[in-house]
């Protein structure tokens, strides 16, 4: 039986690659609501909780894993810092599309840290701190975060109460939407033993420059979704979703 526990806590993380592992890059978006139903958010967030926000860049296999990175060498940090510091256009983007949710978590900077440290590090050979930060701030990136939002509130998908959705469903509003970049993931949390919250869109970018959209390789990780029965949450008050059963 312990054989087989750590097996299993094998194949549940994460895999630990080296820059040559990976063959796309996922931009992964988060719808607030989601989070900020489970998660204290911070003040500012809550004025304007009806939106996706970046959660990072994560290098993917061929099968669609998302893969994680060793940790870097002590004192790396430094000097991925003057990234953003050393652009006050990069920074403010940053902290416009790529903000730190919960009030009692990460400041921005320590979060875009901490996704470079487990997403970006070990992609450097072939694309530099400066690329990941700055296609985090893809072309038109505004406009792509509203799209996929407004995709969804224009089909009266949002907040209908416990109306629910299968993935495919979800999949084909965003593929009729114009402008989305094609084959996306999505992913899910319980909401109780039926039903899953959206949590998560993601969008695969080519590896080499990080500014061309491609599809997503075919995956059968369904990323906590299942197959239906999706609820796609429009309150984002600590709490709601939590005494909703999730």
């Amino acid at each position: 039986m312990e054989l087989l526990t750590i097996l299993i806590l094998i194949l549940s993380c994460p895999l630990i690659v080296t820059s040559e592992d990976y063959h796309y890059m996922a931009y992964v978006i988060q719808w607030v609501p989601t989070y900020c139903g489970r998660v204290n958010c911070k003040a500012d967030i809550m004025q304007r909780p009806l939106r996706f926000t970046l959660h990072g860049l994560w290098p993917g296999n061929s099968t669609g894993g998302s893969l994680k990175c060793n940790p870097p060498p002590h004192g790396t940090e430094d000097k991925v810092k003057e990234v953003w510091k050393n652009s006050k256009t990069l920074e403010d983007n940053l902290h416009k599309y790529w903000p730190s949710l919960s009030s009692d978590g990460w400041t921005d900077e320590e979060f875009w840290m901490h996704e470079w440290e487990a997403h970006g590090y070990c992609t450097k050979q072939t694309l530099p701190a400066a690329d990941y930060f700055r296609a985090a701030i893809v072309a038109n990136v505004d406009k792509l975060l509203a799209r996929v939002r407004n995709t969804f509130m224009t089909a009266n998908m949002v907040g209908l109460g416990d109306q629910a959705y299968d993935k495919q469903h979800l999949i084909i509003a965003l593929h009729n939407a114009r402008g989305l970049p094609p084959d996306p993931y999505i992913s899910c949390i319980p909401k109780n033993s039926s039903h899953v919250f959206l949590k998560e869109i993601h969008f695969c970018l080519d590896k080499t420059k990080l500014q061309r959209f491609i599809p997503c390789p075919t995956s059968q990780d369904t990323r906590g979704c299942g197959e239906g029965n999706i609820i796609i949450p429009s309150r984002a008050i600590y709490g709601s979703l939590l005494q909703a059963g999730g």
